[in-house]
């Protein structure tokens, strides 16, 4: 007798591309059995308003997302934003992947996304480089490194 089981948690999520007010999405399955759809979860990192300080702001989602890439539409400029991604079968939703942040362009601005075939990606005024789960980003001058995860 088979053993009865959530789907595991969606993998490798990475931003593919980010304006003022989206961020698009993509991830592998992380799952040998079929999937019936995803939830995309999505939330300011930082609330500024009506909230208390070190307070988090509530996940928001979207539903029956059939494919492994997805844009969340209608985020405020220039706000750091958390997102993460499950699974769902017709035993239940998987635990949620591991989060990504990433900060909205400014108004007027749009964040270039160039992606070459070593994985060298550039955003706006950052460069990243995917190594397996993690990406290394920097400024084009070298200058705010930041690993994440």
């Amino acid at each position: 007798m088979c053993c009865i089981a959530l789907p595991n948690p969606p993998i490798s999520v990475i931003v593919i591309d980010v304006t003022a007010d989206s961020v698009s999405l993509s991830w592998n399955s992380g799952n040998i059995e079929p999937i019936s759809s995803y939830v995309v979860q999505f939330r300011a990192k930082y609330p500024t308003s009506g909230g208390t300080k070190g307070e988090e702001a509530e996940w928001r989602e979207t539903v029956d997302v059939l494919r492994t890439e997805f844009t969340v539409r209608g985020l405020t400029a220039f706000t750091v934003y958390e997102l993460r991604v499950r699974a769902v079968t017709s035993i239940g939703r998987s635990l949620a992947s591991t989060s990504v942040d990433v900060t909205t362009a400014e108004l007027g601005q749009s964040r270039d996304l160039y992606t070459s075939a070593s994985g060298l990606r550039v955003i706006g005024a950052y460069l990243e480089r995917i190594y397996g789960s993690h990406y290394l980003r920097t400024s084009h001058a070298g200058a705010a490194v930041i690993l994440l995860t």
